[in-house]
């Protein structure tokens, strides 16, 4: 729990635990006091969230629930988890695919939450939504985050000493984006400008490579999306790339927006890390279908 803590489903899925101590809940009375349980969840979430975004639910083509009943029962359902288990699993790393994605058009296949593999982008929130009920195992359901949960993500991170700073001003130093440094002794990237390419870093850089580590700057020019899990700086407490590589979409929606109304969070590759910290909201239509947006399923009951 220390240093987070990682179970591994029956399919090989990374999972990992983010704590919510029973300590938070002030108002609320019982396990179904769902209001106040998700009150009480937003005051000690409280500097990771914008009250403009909220979970509610709009649309089918918004998050893949068939009617509000569908959604909110869904809502319902996390918030008794939650509170009961003091706690909820997040995937260790977002989303992937063993077959890089290339467009909106190709097969979505099945996902994955493992080390060194594709992000699975170039999918709708719908789509990310019903592709995150596909890592449900035995009676554990899963599904995209909803929006108290990232803020409580955020939360558990700065109780285990990560600066707020870091969390909602500035990212670079955990995040992938295009003013960050990292070092890199594997996995693969893909040039903004060389789209759809995926190159090797040990390949690329054989014959100028020390002791296997070059130190990557992602600049401007050469903007980078990486597989998951690719370096230990892009992780807290177990948990990779929650700031910067690929939007993640989240169950919550921009209340003020009429056709921007889906979230994605913690911002992309091509960012600059004080524009989009891990905090940050990004709005995108029912049908975008982009290479900087994917996903982190949860699993909480």
């Amino acid at each position: 729990l220390k240093n987070g803590l990682v179970i591994i489903d029956a399919n090989g899925n990374e999972w990992v635990w983010v704590e919510v101590p029973k300590t938070i809940y002030t108002t609320a009375t019982s396990n179904i006091d769902y209001t106040n349980i998700e009150k009480d969840m937003q005051t000690y979430a409280r500097y990771y969230i914008n009250n403009q975004y909220a979970d509610t639910w709009s649309s089918k083509e918004q998050h893949g629930f068939t009617s509000c009943q569908e959604y909110n029962n869904y809502k319902n359902n996390m918030l008794k988890s939650i509170y009961d288990n003091e706690g909820f699993y997040i995937g260790r790393y977002e989303a992937g695919t063993y077959n890089a994605r290339s467009s909106s058009s190709d097969a979505l296949e099945k996902p994955i939450i493992k080390r060194d593999v594709y992000p699975y982008n170039f999918v709708t929130c719908e789509q990310a939504q019903i592709l995150s009920n596909q890592l449900s195992v035995g009676e554990k359901n899963t599904s995209l985050m909803f929006g108290i949960q990232w803020g409580l993500v955020l939360k558990y991170l700065e109780t285990t000493g990560v600066s707020q700073n870091e969390l909602n001003n500035d990212s670079k130093n955990f995040g992938n984006y295009r003013n960050s440094t990292f070092e890199i002794n594997r996995g693969k990237y893909n040039r903004y400008d060389e789209f759809g390419i995926w190159n090797d870093y040990k390949k690329e850089l054989e014959g100028c490579i020390v002791n296997n580590i070059k130190q990557a700057t992602n600049e401007v020019s050469n903007t980078m999306l990486l597989t998951t899990g690719i370096t230990k700086q892009n992780s807290k407490q177990n948990i990779y790339d929650l700031a910067g590589n690929v939007y993640e979409y989240t169950l919550e929606r921009d209340t003020g927006a009429i056709e921007f109304i889906c979230a994605g969070r913690g911002g992309y590759f091509a960012n600059i890390s004080i524009e989009q910290p891990a905090s940050s909201y990004g709005n995108f239509k029912t049908t975008n279908s982009t290479v900087g947006a994917g996903f982190r399923p949860t699993l909480v009951f």
